[in-house]
């Protein structure tokens, strides 16, 4: 299960480069476009099947019960077809911290083992079998440690949101370079100058700031003002601080290995 699970997020992984690189070269290379051309060739764009090749796009899916990939050609689409089932449900956290015991007793019992070897309290031959059997374990669970910590990485943005929070980064640049050409007239340009302004400050006001919102809310589950108390009511005061989290409390929960079910797989 664990191979297909990975297969999943590389294929994900290699999808969304193309994806960024090709918005990349959109905000550098396309100078003499337009902000709506511009727009209108990133929504045009099809990016290819990594399976069958064919500029046709891939549509992934996560929900809270399964991870989906199939080809983009909703008419003719190739046999790309991976859906898994998620299972059981355990904070990130804690899991790690069982792993993370689980794997210090181990090291433990890897102690104990060389020093029945070295003071003979036990049959050679049999310690060392011992010795061999917990250190494929250990190896076993590192390997499951650094697998969660990648799942986890790779899975935390859905890939809708992904390819909107692309859809404003593209718009904010191309606004964003729109605002500094107003600038840039209004200093250069010695009548009716102010006209320049107020148009960059209504493009600043309407249009960055709304795309910086927008952008955030893809972005980050949580963000907001908190306050804390510092002292008393009387005589201390309170202290106001900017939060941001990038998860909530679902997002930090990962799958079970032994609970997924694999659905499909083409």
């Amino acid at each position: 299960m664990s191979k297909v699970f990975n297969k999943y997020y590389t294929l994900k992984r290699k999808y969304d480069i193309k994806v960024e690189k090709y918005i990349n070269d959109l905000i550098k290379k396309k100078e003499d476009l337009s902000s709506k051309e511009r727009r209108l060739l990133f929504k045009k764009k099809k990016f290819l099947c990594l399976n069958c090749e064919r500029p046709v796009n891939m549509i992934f899916t996560e929900s809270d019960t399964e991870l989906k990939v199939i080809c983009g050609d909703t008419s003719e689409p190739c046999n790309l077809n991976i859906t898994i089932e998620k299972g059981k449900y355990i904070q990130k956290d804690d899991y790690l911290q069982e792993l993370y015991e689980e794997l210090q007793e181990l090291k433990e019992k890897i102690i104990i083992n060389k020093l029945d070897l070295m003071f003979e309290y036990d049959n050679e031959e049999k310690v060392l079998e011992n010795f061999e059997s917990t250190k494929q374990d250990i190896n076993k669970i590192t390997k499951q440690i650094e697998q969660i910590n990648i799942d986890f990485n790779e899975s935390m943005q859905t890939v809708e949101k992904k390819i909107s929070y692309n859809e404003k980064k593209v718009e904010f640049y191309i606004s964003l370079e729109e605002f500094k050409g107003l600038l840039q007239s209004y200093v250069k340009e010695r009548v009716n100058n102010y006209a320049f302004l107020r148009d960059a400050l209504e493009l600043y006001m309407n249009k960055i700031v709304t795309l910086q919102e927008e952008m955030r809310d893809l972005k980050y589950n949580n963000y907001g003002i908190d306050s804390q108390q510092i002292g008393s009511k009387k005589k201390g005061y309170k202290k106001f601080y900017f939060y941001k989290e990038r998860y909530s409390l679902e997002d930090t929960q990962v799958v079970i290995k032994e609970e997924k079910k694999l659905i499909s797989k083409k």
